[in-house]
């Protein structure tokens, strides 16, 4: 009797963009996925990144059928036990690779798009956003944000509310800024409230999902 291969299915885009901030072990982990397989994702899907997508640009910006045409060409080249729906362990190195590379470019200072956002009068620029730093409460939105749950600005943003770690004025103005504002300025605050890196990257991808 022929036996079906075994098929993982894609997790929610959710899920997808909490694996952006993982560490390479909990990411193979999560994959079920040999370092091997996962460095012949690299391999072969980084050329076509390069030369099919706008790599200025952040994932959401990218035209969706040509990020789901480098999973399919990439894990049709790879031998595997099992199959990934619409190949997204490809989609996890897309997004990975795309959140690293703005984030050092905009850190560099090289972006063409680094000027202030327009912003409506009743908003504040980020640099007078009310910021409090407060260790035992940082330690509190830390914990919160390295639980493995799915992401929920919501619930992150009633955090920072609970904690008093930013008043409900500069909430609204920064929940109201583009993403890649957003992702700088928790770059810059990120010491005021003890974020590690990963705490970081969650944070800033709740506050640039929450409802305006």
């Amino acid at each position: 009797m022929d036996v079906k291969p075994r098929i993982v299915l894609r997790p929610l885009d959710n899920e997808l963009e909490r694996m952006v901030a993982l560490h390479l072990q909990p990411l193979l982990d999560e994959l079920e996925m040999p370092l091997k397989v996962w460095r012949n994702i690299q391999a072969l899907a980084l050329p076509l990144i390069k030369s099919r997508l706008r790599i200025d640009k952040p994932y959401l910006q990218q035209e969706q059928e040509k990020v789901s045409r480098i999973c399919d060409l990439v894990m049709k080249s790879i031998q595997f036990d099992w199959t990934y729906e619409a190949g997204w362990p490809v989609d996890v190195y897309v997004r990975r690779y795309l959140y690293e590379r703005n984030r050092k470019v905009f850190r560099s200072g090289r972006h063409p798009q680094r000027s202030a956002p327009r912003l409506a009068p009743a908003h504040q620029p980020t640099n007078a956003l009310a910021i409090r730093p407060h260790r035992a409460a940082s330690s509190n939105l830390q914990a919160f944000l390295s639980q493995k749950l799915s992401l929920n600005s919501s619930r992150v943003i009633e955090t920072l509310r609970e904690h008093g770690l930013c008043d409900e004025t500069s909430l609204r103005a920064l929940v109201s800024l583009g993403r890649d504002e957003i992702e700088r300025f928790v770059d810059k605050h990120s010491s005021c409230w003890d974020l590690s890196k990963t705490g970081e990257f969650l944070l800033a991808h709740a506050l640039s999902t929450y409802p305006v």
